[in-house]
């Protein structure tokens, strides 16, 4: 049986429900709280239609569509279900009720998956899309709770595997999906989290890009690869650049710098994970000259040091991958 049972430590997590509780912040709300590229939910049919590169955006598929209004699903001989329990929480000292996914075969439990553990409780939703390209379906499934989100792919056929898991990579936000080059299998598309609340940066200022993953037939899992889809990621790339030489910085206070630091690392962000470092690092020696430019430079390279996407990147080019 595949178990899948994530616990992801919450040092932040009393914080986190004062703050939240004190601002009255409803799951909605949370959402929208995090920004995200400016991408528009379209149809099923939409998203099947030829990917033209001028047209990107109205060819991505938000799993919203997707996902199921039922606690239960059933596919040939799969029996999906959605589960909760109580469940005492050390870190913030609570008792939680926790909801999540059981896949089952022939009424025999094969799968649970639990990723997100938070003091107000979370969301888990699920669905049936043939991301692979194939007559078969694949199961996509969301946990979701204030600023947190896990997603899973798991391919039936022949037995159950898990094709692409979230928690493996610091990503999140909705899970989006596009058929980039047009060979009939989905590529999926989430938020880099890296940067999030990184250093000096508030919710606000802080630099978001997306991570495309592809599916790698050799592994059977979906691997980054923002390299190999250039056009589609850099496909915003000359309104930042535009947005972030306007933002002059002001210097005279420690540590603030209206916004001009995250605006530059969002583009420096999205030429190095698509495999630019020379324009990264150019760009960010031209337009970004405060006083401690060069202890920034040393703390993003550290960051990125650190970060499971980029090192994954880094190794693939290591090997030719792409």
């Amino acid at each position: 049986m595949i178990k899948v049972n994530y616990f992801i430590p919450k040092i932040l997590l009393c914080a986190a429900l004062i703050s939240l509780c004190a601002c009255n912040v409803d799951s909605t709300a949370s959402k929208s709280s995090v920004p995200s590229a400016s991408l528009q939910t379209v149809s099923l049919d939409n998203a099947n239609k030829t990917v033209e590169s001028k047209n990107f955006e109205n060819s991505i598929l938000y799993f919203d569509e997707i996902y199921t209004d039922d606690d239960s699903l059933t596919y040939g001989a799969y029996q999906v279900e959605k589960h909760s329990k109580m469940l005492w929480l050390k870190d913030a000292e609570v008792n939680a009720e926790v909801t999540y996914v059981v896949l089952k075969r022939n009424g025999k439990t094969t799968a649970a998956f639990e990723g997100i553990h938070y003091p107000l409780g979370n969301d888990a939703r699920f669905g049936l899309f043939p991301v692979l390209g194939q007559e078969t379906k694949q199961l996509i499934i969301e946990q979701e709770a204030h600023r947190e989100w896990h997603h899973w792919v798991v391919s039936l056929s022949p037995n159950p595997k898990v094709i692409y898991d979230s928690g493996d990579y610091p990503v999140g936000h909705g899970l989006r999906a596009i058929d980039i080059d047009r060979d009939g299998k989905y590529e999926l598309i989430q938020t880099l989290f890296s940067f999030w609340f990184w250093g000096r940066f508030t919710n606000v200022d802080s630099p978001f890009i997306e991570v495309i993953f592809v599916y790698n037939p050799t592994l059977q899992k979906y691997v980054p690869a923002n390299p190999q889809f250039q056009e589609f990621a850099l496909r915003n790339i000359e309104d930042n650049i535009r947005k972030a030489k306007e933002i002059k910085a002001d210097s005279s206070s420690p540590g603030q710098d209206n916004g001009k630091l995250g605006a530059v690392l969002e583009v420096v962000l999205a030429y190095l994970y698509a495999g630019k470092e020379q324009e990264a690092w150019s760009f960010y020696e031209s337009e970004y000259n405060l006083p401690d430019k060069e202890e920034m430079k040393v703390e993003i390279q550290k960051a990125l040091g650190k970060d499971a996407v980029y090192k994954a990147l880094k190794k693939q080019r290591r090997n030719s991958t792409f």
